[in-house]
């Protein structure tokens, strides 16, 4: 049951590496270990990102 969890997990951190490829690529410059960051805390850190990521108006993205 562990193992399924945990693959369960994995994929859904995945999935949100994929969107966070997506959606800030073009807006942060990105390294590796930002990746490694969202696969290890997944939304957490995508909070995190969003936080940084400048909006077209100046002002912060609202959570």
């Amino acid at each position: 049951m562990l193992n399924i969890l945990f693959a369960m997990t994995l994929l859904m951190h995945a999935f949100q590496v994929a969107i966070f490829h997506t959606r800030f690529k073009s807006r942060l410059t990105l390294h590796q270990s930002d990746y490694l960051n969202v696969l290890a805390f997944g939304i957490f850190s995508l909070l995190n990102y969003r936080s940084k990521t400048p909006v077209p108006n100046g002002t912060r993205a609202k959570i």
